[in-house]
């Protein structure tokens, strides 16, 4: 099985020519770098010369979550390191048994290898991002990144989970109410139980380290901008990642 796993994988580098992506555009890198090319959603190869291996890859263009803690293979099925749960990846090519994915490490930096299926979940096109690690919140639309925007989540004795959540409703002008604390907001998009996504006037800067000593109660703080973009474009069902 893992020499046939691995046989798949030979002919997908053989199909399929490595992408990096920089927003809604590609660079192919057996092209000229000015060559952009707009990634399709799904395309399956049909080429009549290909082998019977290369007809089982289906090139995806979409954005994925890794389900548990998952062991990142390179090309001859060697363990690169292993992935966090609940991790966003970006697919490139399945196989009957492994997925191509870009795996980003942090700003700016990504790798590439194989998962198998079951370890990934596709993202819908519509869906928020919180990275607790880089303090930042990503809203996806159509499988293109809308809004970026520095956050401060929840301090370590009162932690913004981890996991995949769907908003339960949002909410205009109300106070979030707890022990010692009576606070207004203008957006309010609730997903983990009382916590959720809201605007923090009383906040001046956001990002960094901030959250480690001076974090919230476990909801995702915002700028009042960028609250309000997302209350504009989610609704209740609208999928939340939260991860590390």
């Amino acid at each position: 099985m893992k020499e046939q796993t691995k046989k798949r994988i030979a002919s997908a580098l053989l199909a399929g020519t490595l992408l990096f992506t920089t927003g809604c555009t590609s660079k192919n890198k057996k092209n000229d770098d000015n060559n952009k090319v707009e990634p399709p959603k799904v395309v399956i190869d049909v080429d009549q010369n290909n082998t019977k291996e290369d007809k089982n890859i289906v090139r995806v263009h979409n954005f994925a979550y890794v389900t548990n803690d998952t062991p990142l293979y390179d090309s001859k099925m060697n363990e690169i390191e292993v992935i966090d749960k609940y991790q966003r990846v970006f697919v490139y090519n399945i196989t009957d048994d492994m997925a191509m994915i870009h795996y980003f490490v942090e700003k700016g930096n990504m790798k590439v290898g194989y998962v198998y299926n079951d370890s990934i979940e596709m993202l819908p096109d519509l869906f928020v991002e919180v990275d607790i690690s880089d303090q930042v919140v990503r809203l996806y639309k159509d499988k293109k990144i809308l809004l970026v925007t520095d956050t401060v989540t929840g301090n370590p004795e009162t932690p913004t989970y981890k996991g995949y959540f769907s908003v339960t409703y949002k909410e205009r002008d109300t106070y979030l109410v707890g022990p010692g604390y009576r606070s207004h907001v203008d957006y309010w998009i609730p997903f983990d139980g009382d916590n959720g996504l809201h605007d923090a006037s009383w906040r001046s800067t956001f990002g960094g380290d901030i959250y480690l000593g001076n974090g919230s109660h476990g909801c995702v703080n915002l700028p009042n901008e960028a609250a309000e973009t997302i209350y504009d474009n989610v609704e209740a069902g609208t999928k939340v990642l939260v991860h590390r």
